[in-house]
């Protein structure tokens, strides 16, 4: 049954959608036929612009009457909704033909014969495309390519073929595969579209665009400074002449190109003949014009030195080698980058062994970078068959209590002794049911339901009901998240409250089956699509995909060390999918976006590096990263912040703030070692104090209240407290030993270093300065961060070293505990130096799943095994430095020579 109507058609399915238009199978009462209509995308709200571009598509098919082009029927608009309708072309799209495999390099070359042939026929009729590519190539019912997507077109007038582009972003058409005279100048002519043949033949060939990236910038900046990849490096099978055949297309220059699409159209014929083609393929002198043109300062001086030297033409032949060389080692480095901003599974791997492969060339800080955020990505191995049995999945995260349906209720026993704990009478059989981490709690969603029910196992109370527009396949429950896969091919994400936290879109069928890795955030989930997707369900971005031929999955689940995920399709046959996770970084985060804080408060490293205490605007957290769960949440007031330490041995947490006096907890481990907290105990009455720092021998801790303009110094036992009075509280640093303390206002100018416990004024420094950050460096030396610069002092004597150069950009810096590395904030990476040349010894790169880094808090655990990265949005972000050490040695990519 139709679901709506339009002039004469009835609308059936929605069977394709842009960023103009929507596309309905329909069917053309008048004429008994099945057509497709396009109709203009929010009509209702559409301007001028966007009518006029809509029209334009309509006015250029019609124009056009070709077997290779999809024809236009009728134009019209109801109730001021633009629509027309064309040829329906029931099969897929070259994009959909070949997101598994490249296609044959002679059946690519046949299908983008006819399509040139096609667009012969428009450019005769005064119609550039502008916007070819495979999702715009359908294949009808004889497996015969037709164009379609007119959107961008244009119609020349008064005879000729050029187009000028007047509005950037809308008329570029798709960045990846545009000529470089659109993308970059706005201007389009029939060697454009030319290009765009060749873009088209490159995707076939290769499976992807001759330019991708992870924004449009990145793609613009390669269309303009960069060459496509051979082809033939992506895929070694395509013959030579089919490469020199596409690359001549792309050619930069349009003059460089085949002048009509004819011309290629009948090249193509030679090359399927078997017959010689006109194209010849780029030569050394061709490489060596293009490279000279691109660095025209270097080739000037070659030349000059080549014309006054001649007698050293050897020695210009091993610069050109060693040149060559270098340009490799630079393909290799941008081919590695591309992999890796895919986010495909598979593409870690191959990026690594391009950067070996650019390191032996010659060894460099960006291909160790580029490492080191490949390394911090997850991987998805081809699934191996396996005989399983598939397990209980209604446990609990613990392993000590499952769920199972008796004779109408849903009964919790204990795993071990089967001991009953809890009866649920009457319970549908068949339903959805997952205990939370210690069988507290239960959610269920009966069979064909949309809703989700939390229950509390003590009481049997609902607690909340999560609903879902359509029923349930599946569900997991880890930690204070919950992700249900929906009917409607979305994935959805509540935290323990009920509240919908994310909406995850990616599947494209439905049959989704979700499962959390265990001790983690990380979400796997498959679907009748063929794809294995792993995302961080808290955040709600995707990481990584794999495309995979697998079976059809009634359920999916995680081995106990999250290494293998594990699908089992409706005939009992298991698929086992190795996951090998990050070696380097683990990242945790509440199931939302935080808002951006003007002061993040504080955060703090155990000294052991697994939990980490963060503060920002809306509450205070304590993470334990060898469960990846959230331990403990302390709202708090709007305005309100809060602070908090842990002690040197790591046992007790100190937490005070503004409107929070000064308390103690003790961290409790039960024999399944889970980490609480006992009741907090008060240690200092009063409040409005924030904690800045604590002794490295553990006997003091140091707070400010700038309420009173007073920086506390209190002993960590006993009742011993010192009051520095210092109006405007700002930067302070207590020494190792705790001999003395150094103190800073936003007041006054100047750093003031006091003896403790004396609290007598000893020194000044940096007199005519205000001091914003104070930043030991071991026993011996402090960074003073200044209005005036970065200023660097032996603590013995108080004498300067040196102030350190502008270019370091120190901030949000921090310092392991034995002053030997420094960590500061990039632009969008940490930069790991170490302290006696103050030299980069490592860029971490984090990669995009884990958000917007903003004004940080960076901290080291008292090993410096462990980089804390806690960011604007709340998300805390562990390096293991150790493991990412040893990892790049393996990649054969080490940190230091002789490693």
């Amino acid at each position: 049954m139709p679901w709506a109507q339009l002039s004469g058609c009835e609308l059936y399915e929605e069977i394709g959608r842009g960023g103009m238009g929507v596309v309905y199978r329909a069917r053309q009462r008048a004429l008994d036929r099945i057509v497709a209509v396009k109709v203009l995308l929010r009509a209702q709200f559409a301007g001028d612009e966007e009518r006029e571009r809509f029209q334009r598509e309509a006015q250029a098919a019609a124009r056009l009457r070709h077997p290779g082009i999809v024809g236009i029927f009728d134009v019209g608009e109801d109730d001021g909704v633009p629509w027309f309708s064309m040829d329906y072309i029931p099969g897929k799209s070259l994009e959909q033909l070949v997101r598994e495999h490249p296609m044959d390099a002679h059946e690519a070359a046949r299908c983008v014969k006819k399509v040139a042939e096609a667009l012969q026929h428009a450019h005769e009729h005064g119609v550039l495309h502008r916007d070819l590519k495979p999702s715009n190539i359908l294949l009808d019912a004889k497996k015969a390519p037709r164009i379609t997507d007119f959107g961008i077109a244009h119609i020349a007038t008064g005879g000729t073929s050029s187009a000028r582009l007047t509005r950037t972003g809308q008329a570029l058409g798709s960045p990846g595969y545009a000529a470089p005279e659109q993308a970059l100048n706005g201007s389009a002519e029939v060697r454009t579209d030319v290009y765009g043949l060749g873009s088209l033949l490159y995707h076939l060939l290769t499976g992807r665009p001759p330019f991708q990236g992870p924004t449009l910038d990145a793609i613009l900046v390669q269309l303009r400074e960069n060459d496509p990849l051979s082809p033939r490096k992506l895929n070694p099978s395509v013959p030579a002449d089919l490469e020199t055949i596409c690359l001549k297309c792309l050619h930069k220059q349009p003059e460089g190109r085949y002048s009509t699409a004819t011309a290629v159209a009948d090249e193509l014929s030679r090359f399927l003949e078997g017959n010689p083609i006109l194209a010849r393929p780029l030569g050394p002198l061709g490489k060596g014009w293009r490279w000279m043109r691109r660095h025209p300062a270097m080739a000037a001086m070659l030349t000059i030195i080549a014309l006054l030297t001649a007698s050293i033409i050897g020695g210009s032949l091993a610069f050109a080698q060693h040149q060559a060389r270098l340009e490799h080692r630079s393909s290799l480095l941008s081919e590695a980058r591309a992999l890796r901003q895919t986010r495909v599974a598979g593409n870690r791997t191959d990026a690594l062994e391009k950067l070996r492969e650019a390191w032996e060339i010659a060894p460099s800080v960006e291909i160790r970078t580029e490492a080191i955020a490949c390394l911090a990505l997850p991987e998805i191995r081809m699934p191996r068959q396996e005989t399983v049995t598939v397990p209980n999945l209604s446990r609990s995260a613990d392993g000590r209590f499952i769920a199972v349906f008796e004779n109408g209720d849903i009964v919790v026993r204990e795993a071990a002794s089967e001991k009953e704990r809890v009866r649920l009478p009457n319970q549908k059989s068949g339903s959805l049911m997952k205990l939370d981490d210690h069988g507290t709690r239960i959610a269920i969603a009966e069979p064909k339901s949309k809703s989700l029910k939390l229950i509390s196992l003590a009481d049997q109370q609902v607690l909340a009901v999560c609903e879902h527009p359509l029923h349930l396949h599946s569900l997991d429950w880890s930690g204070d998240l919950i992700a249900t896969g929906c009917d409607n091919r979305f994935i959805y994400i509540w935290d323990d409250q009920g509240t919908l936290k994310h909406r995850l879109t990616g599947h494209e069928s439905p049959m989704i089956q979700v499962a959390f890795r265990p001790r983690g955030q990380e979400l796997a989930s498959t679907a009748a699509d063929a794809h294995v997707r792993l995302w961080h369900a808290a955040r709600g971005v995707e990481i990584v995909r794999r495309e995979t031929r697998h079976l059809k999955h009634r359920a999916i689940w995680w081995s106990e060390d999250g290494a293998s995920l594990f699908g089992v399709s409706e005939e009992g046959e298991t698929e086992v999918f190795a996951v090998e996770d990050s070696p380097c970084l683990q990242l945790l985060a509440p199931p939302q976006e935080e808002p951006h804080s003007e002061n993040l408060g504080s955060a703090d490293f155990s000294p052991d590096g697994r939990l980490a205490v963060v503060m920002d605007e809306e509450s205070a957290r304590l993470w334990d990263f060898t469960n990846g769960r959230l331990i403990h949440r302390m709202p708090k007031q709007a305005g309100q912040w809060l602070s908090g330490l842990f002690s040197a041995d790591g046992q007790q947490l100190w937490t005070c703030g503004w409107a929070k006096e000064l308390h103690v907890q003790k961290l409790q481990t039960n024999a399944f070692g889970d980490i609480s907290l006992s009741e907090p105990k008060r240690m200092m009455p009063g409040a409005g104090s924030l904690l800045r720092e604590a002794s490295a021998d553990g006997r003091w801790m140091m707070m400010s209240n700038n309420g009173i303009g007073q920086f506390i110094v209190k002993a960590t036992t006993g009742d011993t407290t010192l009051r520095i009075k210092h109006p405007g509280t700002l930067a302070a640093a207590i020494s190792t030993d705790g001999g003395w303390l150094i103190t800073s206002s936003y007041q006054t100018p100047g750093a003031r270093v006091w003896s403790l416990p004396a609290g007598k004024l000893m020194h000044t420094l940096c007199a005519n300065d205000t001091v914003m950050q104070t930043t030991l460096l071991g026993r011996d030396r402090i960074i003073l961060k200044t209005s005036g610069g970065n200023r660097l002092f032996r603590t013995q004597g108080w004498t300067e070293e040196r102030a350190l150069p502008a270019k370091l950009r120190l901030q949000s810096m921090t310092t392991s505990p034995d002053g030997r590395w420094l960590a500061t904030l990039g632009d969008n990476d940490v930069r790991l130096l170490e302290t006696r040349q103050f030299k980069e010894v490592l860029r971490l790169t984090l990669p995009a799943h884990v958000g917007w880094l903003g004004e940080c808090h960076l901290v080291f655990d008292a090993e410096a095994r462990h980089l804390l990265v806690h960011t604007a949005l709340g998300s805390v972000a562990r390096w293991d430095l150790q493991a990412l050490r040893e990892s790049l040695k393996k990649s054969g990519i080490p940190v230091h020579e002789g490693d």
